[in-house]
């Protein structure tokens, strides 16, 4: 009888902030998207119906992704990861080519989602995964040999550059989000400052060459160049001037969110309260692209600081845990995915406060949609397992310490009796 009991005992371990603050974003995130659902569903026939449908089906979302964390942060270890790291990154390969291989699904003129079985979900979240895994493994393997190019930068090139290519259909958000990930883990590798700055160089030049492109022949950058024109002459207007205009039906609406997501800030100046916003029915997508003004709206900039907040907390919390780590595996997978988790919370709270261009960045672990949630977990799992390990070795230094400073002090109250 006790055996079946504790199939159902849960103890979670590891680092006890971090569960927190996933708790406090399940709250939150679940309050959002019934509040925010109200667009979606007011297409329907049955509002209340489908709101309801809606925030079920994110709270099985979290349900799982609470099973993933669990049991990844229980049974598996950063070695286990390392070893398994070809695999995960050839199965990331495998679902993006699906997606140019039939299986692709568009949606706002981008091909994001893959269907199989009747299951929809984006290989670019497990993309972003593979490439953290995949990146931390090689510079990590190569520590002693840093510096050498044709073992270290050129392989992560050849891999990022291919699965670039693969998600460009997908959206230059995403393609762009990716690059500035690879960046920042080859900076906490310790790539050298040389190779750091050609790096920088030559994403200046690409970057000045995809504007070019994107203004005066959008066409050239396939499916997406007119998107990305679009977004580009939005957000600055003054760029018109200077672009062979192309019109896509995105053209007013990027205007039209942005203008309303500024109104939904602006009116949390007087928070509406719980389920009281009024943008929430004209903005598009807000329970996903838009939550984070809805929140505004709702229950304050206040809110928004404090979700800021709990972001940052997880950020800091990672980069003790990097520095409990003593391999360069683990300490470099932990940061790795805390900064691609933190990096698109702060791309979204950019879009959505008007300070960056509208794109389909999600808030994690509070917008809708199960596949960015269930990777997120995923994430979260691992950071977990991983400092599940070094812990106990941090406190037992701390107990050993303490004992013998209690040794001495005993030693010295004896001398002086």
């Amino acid at each position: 009888m006790s055996s079946f009991a504790d199939i159902f005992k849960i103890k979670i371990e590891g680092d006890k902030v971090i569960w927190r603050i996933f708790f406090i974003f399940m709250i939150v995130s679940l309050l959002a998207v019934y509040t925010a659902s109200y667009q979606k569903a007011s297409r329907s026939l049955g509002l209340d119906m489908v709101t309801i449908k809606m925030v079920v089906k994110h709270l099985i979302g979290f349900a799982l992704g609470f099973v993933i964390m669990y049991v990844v942060h229980k049974k598996c270890n950063y070695r286990m990861i390392f070893n398994w790291s070809p695999v995960i990154l050839l199965v990331s390969f495998i679902l993006l080519i699906l997606l140019h291989a039939g299986f692709g699904v568009s949606k706002n003129e981008a091909v994001r989602w893959i269907n199989l079985f009747g299951i929809s979900f984006q290989p670019s979240e497990f993309a972003k995964f593979a490439l953290i895994v995949f990146i931390a493994k090689h510079l990590a393997r190569n520590q002693k040999d840093i510096g050498n190019k044709r073992n270290v930068l050129y392989p992560i090139g050849a891999i990022t550059f291919s699965i670039v290519v693969l998600l460009w259909s997908s959206g230059f958000s995403t393609v762009l989000f990716l690059l500035v990930i690879v960046f920042v883990m080859l900076i906490l590798g310790g790539l050298p400052w040389r190779q750091i700055g050609a790096i920088v160089g030559i994403g200046c030049i690409g970057g000045i060459i995809i504007l070019g492109l994107a203004l005066k022949s959008p066409d050239t950058l396939g499916n997406r160049g007119g998107t990305i024109q679009t977004r580009l002459t939005t957000f600055m207007p003054a760029l018109k001037a200077h672009a062979n205009i192309v019109t896509t039906k995105d053209d007013s609406e990027n205007s039209l969110q942005s203008r309303r997501a500024k109104t939904a800030i602006a009116l949390g100046r007087t928070p509406a309260g719980p389920g009281n916003s009024i943008m929430k029915k004209y903005l598009p997508e807000a329970e996903s692209d838009f939550i984070f003004s809805v929140i505004i709206e709702e229950y304050s900039v206040l809110a928004a600081l404090i979700l800021v907040g709990l972001y940052i907390a997880l950020l800091v919390r990672a980069g003790r845990i990097m520095q409990k780590c003593k391999d360069s595996f683990a300490a470099l997978l932990v940061m790795g995915l805390t900064f691609y988790i933190v990096f698109q919370a702060f791309i979204h709270m950019g879009i959505n406060v008007a300070l960056l261009p509208v794109t389909g960045q999600t808030l994690p672990f509070i917008s809708w949609g199960s596949t960015s949630l269930i990777m997120s977990c995923l994430s979260l799992g691992v950071i977990l397992s991983i400092s599940k390990e070094v812990q106990p070795i941090n406190n037992e230094t701390a107990r050993r310490t303490k004992d013998t400073n209690n040794i001495e002090e005993q030693i010295d109250e004896t001398t002086q009796d």
